[in-house]
């Protein structure tokens, strides 16, 4: 009896003390890859573009004096700039270029010589990411709320929806870039094809009475629980819309994970 406490002991000591281990490395990793972001030129490039919408705004004095109609336009304006373009073109850039840079220069046999699992590799770089796209997300539409509040007072509950609906935007179309860049050559071209063509059918489908076959719709659908317009798919639930968003999210990085794993990278 004794002996086989033991042994469970002995085995849940190893396990913990493998998951600490396998924690150590993807934060190693994290910080690699957020290092890079943060030190690469094309980072503050993204910023700045998504700053520019914001000093357009105010230099055409479009911007609402007063709060209620402020509110909206900041919802509106959010939604339609950064939540419907900016923010899955820079998700675009974030995603393709999160394996496929490293493995173009032969950076990556830094990480695949050591005793790193693959999908460790793709699954912290795609956290990267995710968190480097929230930080662009945060960092422009906390400056558009600043100089919107700064016309009217408007509530901070939108700034939190904002960067909510930001938070999911990223993270499903950040998946879907992985696996691109991953998956085939010019990913970049076959992104912005990618992302222009579901930006135009989701703004279709909404003509058409909602958006079942468009990822921006679904999007929009489970944003519309979180921030306050309205906007719905016939037959569908947001929390249906948000499984699955969660589904194509898995998907992608399995898939991705399944290509990564085999693609030769010498």
């Amino acid at each position: 009896m004794e002996q086989v406490q033991l042994s469970d002991e002995a085995s849940t000591s190893a396990s913990s003390s493998e998951i600490a281990s396998a924690l150590k490395r993807g934060l190693i990793i994290l910080r690699a890859f957020l290092t890079g972001f943060v030190r690469d030129r094309k980072s503050w490039v993204l910023v700045f573009l998504g700053i520019l919408p914001v000093l357009f705004a105010a230099g055409a004095n479009v911007i609402p004096t007063v709060s209620y109609p402020a509110g909206l336009f900041y919802v509106d304006f959010t939604r339609s700039v950064y939540v419907a373009l900016l923010i899955p073109l820079y998700s675009l850039l974030l995603g393709t270029a999160a394996l496929n840079d490293e493995i173009e220069s032969h950076t990556i046999i830094q990480f695949v010589s050591r005793p790193i699992r693959r999908f460790e590799i793709l699954i912290w770089r795609y956290i990267a990411a995710w968190i480097a796209g929230i930080f662009v997300a945060v960092v422009v539409t906390g400056v558009f709320f600043g100089v919107v509040t700064a016309n009217a007072i408007i509530g901070l509950d939108l700034l939190f929806g904002t960067w909510g609906l930001c938070a999911i935007t990223v993270a499903v179309y950040s998946s879907i870039f992985i696996m691109l860049g991953i998956a085939i050559k010019r990913p970049l071209i076959w992104g912005v094809l990618v992302t222009l063509y579901e930006q135009l059918l989701g703004i279709l489908f909404v003509f058409l009475g909602g958006g079942p076959f468009s990822l921006s719709g679904h999007i929009a659908h489970v944003g519309s629980t979180i921030l306050p317009y309205s906007f719905t798919i016939p037959d569908w639930a947001p929390v249906h819309s948000a499984v699955l968003l969660a589904a194509i999210a898995l998907n992608c990085l399995l898939l991705a994970t399944v290509i990564f794993h085999n693609k030769d990278l010498d």
